[in-house]
């Protein structure tokens, strides 16, 4: 009989809590995790705050929650120790997360789950998120892309930005819900400001009249967004990245698309990996 934990407390984690979660999510699958990287940056950023799951003392489960400037909340890195899994406590982050946002005044929170990871999707229609919108990840490898376009621009003005969104193919699929280095928002013109002002979130640039939104990454360069209507288009975008940012030969571009944009099926025959995400969403 599976027992399930009433003693679990939910408490936000302290540096102390560091060694204990690194030993449970370092091998996460099988080249790792990122949760070991980014640990000391959650536990003191401002507008974030980190979760664990404590039984006696000991820490066996994990939640990030990242505050966004369209005024909803992104969960990410549910985690729990291998010995303490099916006994609920993913789902008491989760509910105890809420509660927590509900007292912030966030009545939006948002997620992103690999459409083959079904038990995740099982627990996010448990808790109450339903889909909203499924992406594709594809990878292009730095090589297959030469670096032979100039005159590409990195002074856009918003207006001109949002304007070229709001229009474009990936607005109209996404219903306005982009991607910013992995966290999906929903954009208008206000919210787009204050992203592009943090550059470490999204950089601009404008290459051949093709305008991308992306971010460096430690593996490559995701482009969240561009108004590339073909593969022509976007091969020129991706040239003259390589050319402006100098991207190292090892590292690759990552192209983020709504499921059924164009393009998808244009950049088949040149991508080294494509995996599918739905993004769920829920009201608290």
């Amino acid at each position: 009989m599976r027992k399930n934990y009433t003693d679990v407390i939910v408490r936000k984690a302290v540096k102390e809590d560091k060694a204990e979660i690194v030993s449970f999510t370092k091998n996460t699958w099988e080249w790792g995790d990122y949760i070991p990287g980014v640990l000391d940056y959650w536990l003191r950023e401002r507008d974030g705050l980190l979760l664990v799951a404590d039984i006696n003392g000991k820490p066996v489960g994990l939640l990030h929650i990242k505050l966004l400037p369209d005024n909803s909340a992104w969960l990410e890195g549910l985690r729990v120790n291998p010995l303490y899994r099916r006994r609920g406590i993913a789902y008491k982050l989760n509910q105890s997360t809420f509660e927590i946002l509900k007292e912030k005044g966030i009545n939006v929170v948002r997620l992103v789950i690999e459409s083959n990871n079904h038990p995740s999707i099982n627990l996010a229609n448990k808790l109450g998120f339903h889909k909203v919108s499924e992406w594709v990840s594809m990878e292009v490898e730095q090589s297959k892309i030469t670096s032979n376009l100039t005159g590409c621009e990195r002074k856009i003005k918003i207006d001109e930005i949002w304007s070229e969104l709001k229009k474009s193919r990936i607005y109209e699929l996404s219903s306005g819900i982009i991607p910013v280095r992995w966290r999906w928002i929903k954009v208008n013109k206000d919210v787009l400001k204050i992203i592009i002002s943090r550059k470490r979130w999204l950089r601009r640039i404008r290459c051949d009249k093709i305008l991308g939104l992306f971010a460096d990454m430690g593996y490559g360069t995701v482009i969240s967004f561009s108004n590339a209507n073909n593969k022509e288009e976007l091969l020129r975008l991706l040239s003259g990245l390589k050319t402006v940012i100098k991207i190292k030969e090892n590292k690759v571009f990552e192209l983020q698309l709504p499921r059924g944009h164009e393009l998808i099926g244009e950049l088949k025959d040149m991508v080294s990996d494509i995996t599918s995400y739905f993004i769920f969403e829920k009201r608290l």
